[in-house]
């Protein structure tokens, strides 16, 4: 079992491609997890050891109201015609499950893919408004922006407000 049924549900799951800006897809993660509390983030780093991976996926999918898509500059649209892709497969399943699915942008050179670059199944992805979040001075501005905009639209509440925003150490990148 991935969760304690004790525990309460999963408000976002975090989908992003290992090789695609992991520092910065960490500092989403530590400002998520301040701010909602780590039980109600998930990240693939939670699934045990030995537990069967698609099973998880799917059990944490279920148990989400928002899927954020972080694409960097590396994310590798070809990539996701792979039927055995995890990044595609985690936006399939959300889509099936009509979770909200807020793609991420993540620097300055990540765009969107269009259309034509995804497969059919997750073609919508392209028509979704993306949120941008830039790793460099803009970064705690940004990820301030990103955790209101996700306080209205999951039952977690951030457990700090107002300048905790600003507390958290910015990363040692930048946009490239």
């Amino acid at each position: 079992m991935l969760i304690p049924k004790e525990s309460k549900a999963m408000s976002i799951f975090l989908n992003y491609r290992r090789t695609d800006a992991p520092f910065a897809v960490d500092q989403i993660y530590s400002w998520l997890t301040a701010a909602f509390g780590r039980e109600s983030v998930f990240r693939d780093v939670h699934i045990a050891a030995g537990a069967n991976f698609a099973d998880a996926i799917r059990e944490a999918l279920q148990q989400s109201q928002v899927i954020l898509t972080v694409i960097g500059p590396n994310w590798d649209p070809p990539r996701l015609r792979e039927k055995e892709d995890w990044v595609r497969f985690e936006i399939e399943e959300s889509m099936r499950l009509k979770l909200n699915v807020i793609p991420v942008l993540l620097g300055e050179s990540a765009r969107m893919p269009s259309q034509k670059e995804l497969p059919e199944s997750i073609q919508q992805l392209a028509l979704l408004h993306a949120i941008p979040v830039c790793p460099d001075r803009r970064f705690s501005t940004d990820m301030r922006d990103l955790v209101l905009m996700l306080s209205d639209q999951v039952d977690s509440r951030p457990r700090l407000i107002g300048p905790w925003a600003t507390t958290p150490p910015l990363p040692f990148f930048h946009c490239p």
